[in-house]
């Protein structure tokens, strides 16, 4: 299918639009994403709480709506992981990213909509891999298949119609038909539970396969990929995948890694991309080559405040929009999102490295 590249290529150059918005018209982007929020989640039971329908401004919002943790936020989320409607935001949620829990609970489920899906995490990766095409014209990304590891999904306990599971095994669940015939291995082997079982299979269907790119967290990632070398008794990567080009990361700090994966692949065309995506939405991307810093996408569904690190510590919650924001200023950061988080403590502490665009790194945890 000697078209499907140089089609595919022109189809993410086209999704460039939305990145020049947000680099040419920051505040408009963020303001848009603002309003759109709040009057969507006018009629839920926490929009009528706080009043949504009198805030006008950010002013209005930091008077009325408090700062959130996830303790504060979870009896709402128990609600419609239960099945009642329009709660945190309208309609009904029946998917929940299962994810670690830093404090209090074991785990936290995190609601991932319909919205969320479609406008976050899609649309974020779309725009992840039209800045790689744009930086890397020459490419021939399309002409392979993505190795992505996932994770698994299950029945929620509280109800049964309810999908938990991590962010990325709802991501491959629900992915575009045309979207998923660009990676492997396919959904029944992707999404099985047990991992050593899921170790094998993934290993031994990919082996053999045109491999462009890799994507997940690099500490999965490379389990996958020493195991695959072992069954091929092989020192490098490149006797089997001559033609792979991109390593899409986040999660993690990739710096303790990157020697590891230099040594296995043994190539100099890899180019390293790194995205910040979470359980609770698609918030950053790497937008130029070898580069540390990532530009936070400002039109996908999800409103930022940031409250400086100084002050948290201080216990002072006093949170600036992104007019307000420095750069070299250690910043905790809160989203109020399409999947009904509202100023929500993700978590994350991040710095900004430019304001012209907004690009951040990822600087801690709080």
């Amino acid at each position: 299918m000697p078209l499907i590249n140089p089609l595919l290529k022109t189809y993410f150059q086209s999704k460039n639009n939305n990145i020049q918005k947000i680099v040419e018209e920051p505040f408009r982007c963020q303001n848009k994403c603002f309003q759109y929020l709040i009057h969507a989640a006018n009629n839920t039971e926490w929009g009528k709480k706080y009043d949504y329908k009198k805030i006008q401004s950010h002013k209005d919002y930091c008077e009325k709506v408090p700062i959130n943790s996830y303790e504060s936020i979870y009896p709402y989320i128990e609600r419609a992981i239960k099945g009642e409607s329009n709660i945190l935001w309208r309609g009904k949620t029946r998917m929940f990213s299962k994810s670690s829990g830093t404090s209090g609970s074991k785990s936290k489920f995190i609601p991932v909509t319909l919205e969320s899906l479609i406008d976050c995490n899609f649309k974020g990766g779309k725009e992840s891999l039209s800045l790689y095409v744009k930086n890397r014209p020459d490419t021939r990304l399309f002409s392979g298949q993505t190795l992505s590891l996932t994770g698994s999904l299950r029945e929620s306990e509280i109800n049964t119609k309810v999908v938990c599971g991590d962010v990325s095994a709802i991501l491959i669940k629900y992915i575009p038909d045309w979207a998923n015939k660009l990676r492997t291995p396919p959904k029944n082997i992707a999404l099985l539970p047990n991992w050593d079982e899921k170790l094998e299979l993934f290993a031994n269907y990919t082996k053999k396969q045109n491999i462009t790119a890799l994507a997940g967290v690099p500490s999965w990632i490379l389990v996958i990929l020493k195991r695959i070398m072992e069954i091929e008794q092989i020192n490098t990567l490149t006797t089997i995948w001559p033609n792979l080009e991109l390593f899409m990361h986040g999660g993690v700090n990739f710096c303790p890694y990157l020697p590891q994966f230099k040594a296995i692949t043994n190539n100099d065309q890899l180019w390293y991309w790194q995205i910040y995506n979470a359980s609770e939405g698609y918030f950053a991307t790497q937008d130029l080559p070898n580069s540390d810093d990532m530009l936070l996408l400002l039109n996908n569904g999800v409103f930022f405040e940031f409250i400086s690190l100084s002050d948290y510590m201080n216990d002072k919650y006093e949170a600036i929009d992104l007019e307000q924001v420095k750069t070299g200023i250690n910043y905790v950061m809160l989203i109020s999102t399409n999947a009904g988080l509202w100023r929500y403590i993700i978590g994350d502490v991040i710095r900004f490295t430019s304001t012209n665009p907004y690009r951040i790194i990822i600087t801690g945890r709080t």
